[in-house]
């Protein structure tokens, strides 16, 4: 399960990669570690010239629980497609047998996550992972690249909805234990 990610970037870099802008006033902040419940930023395909914060796992009407991470296989069905979000991300961290990944792509640039929105919630959604995350994770969230992140907030493709090519990402181990 994805549940932790950080997103370093400076609020006027984060504005240009993904070519929208924070409401005047919005407070932003870089945070090396959001995790569920916490406002992260996002893009919605009903605003995508704005970056809002939105709080880190969907609250679905018939559940009373954060839902962190979807299925890419059954999300259409379960959730629908007609509220989507990008989710801005400089790296995720996964826990395999005690021991803790940091995982960029491998030029270390910043990439987002395909998600799902809901009243000022969101969810990241997940597949099967590539051989890379394999060895640390039996899910991993779908990467997008930037052309795909226009195409996935104007059309939602499903096609999308698959994994990262392991060669263009690197998992560093962070602790020892």
């Amino acid at each position: 399960m994805c549940c932790r990610f950080s997103l370093s970037l400076y609020k006027e870099d984060l504005e240009t990669r993904f070519n929208a802008w924070f409401e005047k006033g919005l407070s932003y902040q870089e945070n090396r570690d959001y995790f569920p419940s916490q406002a992260a930023p996002v893009i919605t395909n009903s605003d995508p010239q704005k970056i809002q914060l939105f709080s880190f796992g969907l609250l679905p009407k018939w559940s009373k629980n954060r839902v962190p991470n979807v299925r890419a296989e059954t999300v259409s069905e379960k959730f629908g497609l007609s509220k989507r979000c990008i989710i801005p991300v400089t790296a995720f961290f996964e826990w395999h047998e005690k021991k803790l990944y940091r995982i960029t792509l491998s030029d270390e640039k910043p990439f987002s996550f395909a998600g799902i929105c809901s009243e000022n919630s969101f969810a990241i959604i997940t597949t099967s992972p590539n051989s890379l995350l394999k060895k640390i994770h039996h899910r991993m969230p779908v990467i997008l690249t930037p052309e795909e992140e226009d195409i996935w907030l104007q059309k939602g493709a499903l096609n999308l909805l698959d994994a990262f090519p392991a060669r263009e990402m690197q998992a560093i181990r962070l602790s020892k234990h």
